[in-house]
């Protein structure tokens, strides 16, 4: 084999498996945010879920008990009632 074509060769291995891994961590820490209308169309069964939703969190209701923490969520003119009951402390920034 001429040594130009295994350069060749070694060099296209290189960048595959350098975009291999570049794709790969991009789609893993890709995060979706849903509306608070794309999850009232979800199914029921999926109210048990785990998923992230963009809102803003509405002025005095905030309740801590014990581990979880209950909330609503505003968006526009809709609410939604979310419980966490991750084991991530919730940011600083939470707050009413």
């Amino acid at each position: 084999m001429n040594k130009y074509l295994k350069f060749g060769l070694l060099i296209a291995v290189v960048l595959g498996t350098l975009a291999w891994l570049a794709i790969g961590g991009i789609s893993d820490t890709k995060t979706y945010y849903m509306t608070i209308s794309e999850v009232a169309k979800l199914p029921k069964d999926s109210a048990d879920k785990r998923i992230r939703v963009g809102g803003d969190v509405e002025a005095n209701s905030i309740k801590r008990d014990g581990n979880s923490v209950h909330f609503t969520l505003a968006q526009d003119n809709l609410r939604l009632n979310v419980v966490y009951a991750g084991i991530e402390p919730l940011p600083d920034t939470f707050k009413d």
